[in-house]
């Protein structure tokens, strides 16, 4: 049977911090091409980008906490401190959180997962069910050996050499059944 590319159903789930001007604009061309897409943005601690409402009526503008600012200073020497240890668990699980209150209020079969620097520039589409598709950009050069006998011991798992999340285009059931 062929897979043939199909058009994506989605909904998009938008972080951001005080990029205003690439915010707007990346938001301009998203709704040049999709006029009724959902979007379910999250200030995570920045700019208040509520008064968007008014020129993209099919969004959700939220400011909430800064679940990410100290990521940045985490390092190789400090990473398994319990402090940061317990901090990027916390801020992965808001993360996963907030991406599952986008599906949510989008209510669509896939989720387009934004930051400022990803631009829709042309209409989406798929070749047959894909659960997860996106880039692998970030290399574990300095944790990949430990995180990988975490995972080892959990069944169903596979080994992971990069991580990152945008830009990422998520299937709403496969979600759900990690979440």
């Amino acid at each position: 049977m062929e897979n043939l590319k199909k058009e994506l159903d989605f909904g998009v789930f938008y972080t951001c911090f005080t990029e205003r001007e690439s915010v707007e604009y990346s938001l301009d061309l998203l709704y040049s091409l999709y006029p009724d897409i959902p979007v379910y943005l999250i200030s995570d601690g920045g700019c208040d980008y509520s008064d968007l409402s008014a020129k993209f009526p099919k969004g959700k503008f939220l400011l909430e906490h800064d679940s990410r600012g100290r990521v940045p200073l985490i390092n190789q020497e400090n990473w398994l401190s319990q402090e940061n240890q317990d901090y990027m668990k916390k801020s992965i699980f808001e993360f996963m959180q907030r991406i599952k209150r986008a599906f949510e209020y989008c209510d669509k079969e896939y989720i387009l997962i934004m930051e400022p620097d990803v631009l829709v520039r042309g209409k989406l589409t798929v070749e047959g069910s894909p659960k997860i598709l996106g880039s692998r950009v970030n290399p574990y050069h300095w944790a990949e050996r430990e995180i990988n006998e975490v995972l080892a011991q959990i069944s169903g798992s596979v080994k992971i050499s990069h991580y990152g999340a945008t830009p990422a285009i998520l299937e709403r059931k496969a979600f759900l059944e990690v979440n």
